[in-house]
C-alpha cells in the first residue's frame, strides 16, 4: 500500500508541475502579446509624428530654420530602426518559446 501512496503523490507532483508550466507559458505568451501591441502602438505614434512634421515642413518652411528641426528626422528614423530591432528580437524570442 505504501507504494500506491508514493505513486499518487508523484502523480500529484507531476500534475502540479505541468499546471505551473502551463501558467508560465501563458504568462510568456501574454508578455509577448503585450510587447507586440506596444511596438505596434509606438510605430503608429512614430508614423503620426513623421507625417505631422512633413505637413509642418510644407506649410511652414520657416520651421526648417528652427534649431534642431532637421535633427528631428534623424531621431525619428533612429526610433523606427530601434522598433524594427525590438520586433526582430521579439519574433526570435517567440520562435524559441514555440520550439
Amino acid at each position: 500500500m505504501e507504494g500506491f501512496d508514493e505513486i499518487s503523490l508523484m502523480q500529484e507532483q507531476v500534475s502540479e508541475k505541468s499546471e505551473n508550466t502551463g501558467k508560465r507559458i501563458n504568462f510568456c505568451e501574454e508578455q509577448i502579446e503585450l510587447a507586440e501591441q506596444t511596438i505596434c502602438d509606438l510605430r503608429d505614434l512614430l508614423t503620426f509624428m513623421k507625417g505631422y512634421k512633413q505637413i509642418i515642413d510644407v506649410n511652414h518652411p520657416e520651421a526648417r530654420q528652427f534649431e534642431h528641426w532637421e535633427e528631428m528626422n534623424a531621431d525619428l528614423d533612429a526610433m523606427a530602426l530601434r522598433l524594427i530591432a525590438y520586433e526582430k528580437q521579439l519574433h526570435t524570442t517567440k520562435k524559441n518559446e514555440v520550439a
